[in-house]
């Protein structure tokens, strides 16, 4: 399991992009999420999720939202609000 936060999101499409703790860009479709809708996703979201590298490259499977922040930069991001 990986930590990562949503980076941009394409509901015309029904995917997204997380980007992981190590700043990797991760494509995911909703197909791949469990127990949240994509319409309750929001660009910024902890996620936890698994990866598989198939022929399109690296794509995230089971993903699903984060209670809590395990990205350095959404941390950042947070702590700069404050």
């Amino acid at each position: 399991m990986q930590f990562g936060t949503l980076a941009s999101l394409t509901p015309m499409g029904w995917y997204g992009f997380i980007v992981d703790a190590d700043g990797r860009e991760v494509f995911f479709h909703s197909s791949a999420l469990e127990g949240a809708e994509f319409e309750e996703l929001a660009e910024g979201d902890a996620v936890t999720f698994d990866t598989v590298d198939d022929q399109y490259g690296l794509r995230a499977t089971l993903v699903r939202r984060s209670a809590e922040v395990h990205s350095p930069m959404l941390l950042e991001e947070l702590l700069c609000a404050v």
